[in-house]
């Protein structure tokens, strides 16, 4: 019976261990004029999982600075959108496990 019971726990330990590793974090960044570097408000940013996670798109809007905030974001590889109205402004990828800010550089239009 003990050998039993070592078995499940350790299967217990083999299946929590990927889980702890994803750890969840606060995500900031700012999006900016790239000339000046003034802050840029009300801008759409959206965060887009890869499809083969679970997980939701996130949204946030700048504030006055510029500033935006993703909460409890789990790390991992996003692609970042940056848009107002229906005008695509920025898109790149992001890896939030190696960058914990990401800063929106904007060009303006000639």
């Amino acid at each position: 019976m003990p050998s039993v019971v070592r078995l499940i726990a350790a299967m217990l330990v083999a299946v929590a261990l990927p889980v702890a590793g994803q750890s969840a974090a606060d995500v900031t960044g700012r999006v900016f004029d790239a000339g000046s570097r003034a802050g840029i408000p009300s801008v759409e940013v959206k965060l887009t999982p890869p499809r083969s996670t679970n997980q939701p798109i996130r949204l946030a809007i700048s504030g006055n600075d510029g500033s935006f905030v993703f909460r409890q974001l789990p790390r991992g590889r996003y692609m970042v959108e940056a848009s107002q109205g229906y005008k695509l402004l920025y898109r790149s990828t992001v890896d939030t496990a190696a960058q914990p800010r990401i800063d929106i550089p904007l060009q303006r239009a000639r």
